[in-house]
């Protein structure tokens, strides 16, 4: 009985964020992307943040013309909706050492409406280290 609860658990825990994000906003998250991110990020171009395009499946400080932290280069992350809900929800918790000084979404429902809008408005050719790639800078297309 103690294993068929336990894989309930598991299941239920795994499949929460999928649940979330199936019911998130994107509409609204393209106004708090707007609003709380593009001061230092957009999709296409770095700023004082690095550039979104092609954000899902990258590996955390790779994205190429962009200096990032060494603490970020090394933390093996690579963007997902679960990575990028923590981030979201406190960077400098997730990566101490970190450059992105403010959490900008403590609230769970702002995390799931940003997450939906930038899987959406974030597709197309990035020129990070995908997950599984030996070359970092690469995009997928040209590994």
């Amino acid at each position: 009985m103690r294993i068929h609860r336990g894989i309930g658990l598991l299941t239920a825990t795994l499949l929460l964020p999928l649940v979330s994000s199936a019911a998130a906003d994107a509409k609204r998250g393209e106004k708090l992307y707007t609003g709380r991110c593009g001061a230092c990020h957009s999709i296409a171009d770095n700023g004082a943040g690095p550039r979104h395009r092609g954000l899902f499946g990258c590996k955390a400080g790779t994205q190429a013309g962009f200096n990032y932290s060494d603490a970020l280069r090394k933390s093996g992350i690579v963007w997902d909706d679960q990575t990028l809900d923590r981030w979201l929800a406190d960077p400098n918790k997730m990566v101490p050492g970190n450059s992105m000084a403010v959490q900008l979404a403590s609230d769970p429902t702002d995390r799931a409406d940003l997450i939906a809008w930038l899987r959406a408005a974030t597709t197309g050719e990035g020129s990070c280290q995908r997950a599984g790639s030996a070359g970092q800078g690469q995009s997928a297309a040209h590994r």
